[in-house]
């Protein structure tokens, strides 16, 4: 929190953004959308977990006491926002460039970055019998206490992550699955991040939820992190999605934005970012899905039903970890 970018040339109406993406990340895309159409930007990065989002707090707490809040948030819990009512549905001719997974059929947000989650594992810590192969496999004495995750009692992202398992291995797998993550005493942090270095520096062996495009970055430099792939397991992959909010002074900016993010140009920036993973499959930067990690099964998440089932599942949470 804290990162602010702005290109301000005139006197005219600013585009006030709140977003997930890194200040130095999105600064050249916001930077060509400013010199193509001269349109003033503030963006403001605001984190999104916890349930509902403070980003969705903040929001809601502007709009009350009239003042100015965003007109544009760019989200990796769109759908927990839109369940507040805060969105506008736009639908943009660019979302053609966008798999239909990958966003809202009403137009009330659109994916324009993907966030595969994967697992990892410390290759000092786990010798070659220990590198679990299974779910199951994570039922280990050696691993107690040595499990890391994004903290699911939050009712957001790594709850929600936990959850839509559920209907990829079956309900009576799942339950065992949950029961022995209890019992095993998992290592809880709010930001993925911070699971990546745990794990990285020894203090959990295996990370459940740690971002690819996370992974792939300090992998350079921190070369005891190896990915762990477990086969009854597919990647599961969420996105940062746009969405205009409703209050919006100027919506007409809003959706020229929503067309910019949403472009082949910008699609292309954002895919040869040091590492961001564009949302469009019609493109052939350096960081797209299919050239990260070909060939391999992804399963979209949170489901309508996962959605609707986090806030029940997060008290649940709350009891067993």
């Amino acid at each position: 929190m804290g990162q602010t970018v702005e290109f301000i040339k005139n006197d005219k109406y600013t585009l006030k953004i709140y977003g997930t993406v890194e200040a130095w990340e999105i600064k050249s895309w916001l930077k060509l959308f400013h010199e193509s159409f001269n349109i003033n930007i503030r963006y403001e990065r605001e984190y999104v977990y916890k349930n509902p989002p403070i980003m969705a707090k903040r929001i809601l707490n502007e709009i009350n006491n009239n003042e100015k809040s965003a007109d544009v948030v760019l989200s990796a819990v769109s759908p927990q926002m839109k369940m507040l009512d805060l969105f506008l549905p736009y639908v943009s001719d660019n979302r053609n460039n966008i798999p239909v997974d990958f966003m809202d059929d009403l137009g009330y947000w659109t994916s324009i970055l993907l966030l595969p989650t994967i697992q990892i594992f410390n290759q000092k810590e786990l010798n070659s019998n220990q590198i679990p192969q299974t779910i199951n496999d994570l039922n280990n004495e050696f691993l107690k206490e040595k499990i890391s995750l994004h903290d699911p009692t939050y009712g957001s992202f790594g709850g929600q992550w936990l959850s839509s398992i559920r209907s990829i291995i079956g309900d009576e797998k799942w339950n065992n699955f949950l029961s022995n993550l209890s019992l095993s005493k998992p290592r809880k942090f709010p930001l993925f991040i911070d699971v990546l270095e745990d794990v990285s520096n020894g203090h959990s062996f295996v990370g459940l939820t740690v971002m690819l495009y996370e992974y792939l970055r300090e992998k350079k430099s921190k070369k005891n992190i190896e990915r762990l792939v477990l086969k009854d397991l597919p990647i599961l992959l969420s996105s940062t999605a746009v969405s205009i909010i409703k209050h919006s002074k100027n919506t007409d900016l809003a959706k020229k934005f929503i067309d910019f993010l949403l472009s082949s140009e910008c699609q292309n920036m954002i895919g040869n970012t040091d590492i961001r993973i564009p949302a469009s499959d019609k493109i052939e930067s350096k960081y797209s899905l299919h050239n990260l990690i070909p060939d391999e099964k992804f399963v979209f998440f949170p489901s309508v039903e996962t959605f609707n089932r986090s806030a029940s599942d997060a008290i649940n949470y709350q009891k067993m970890f």
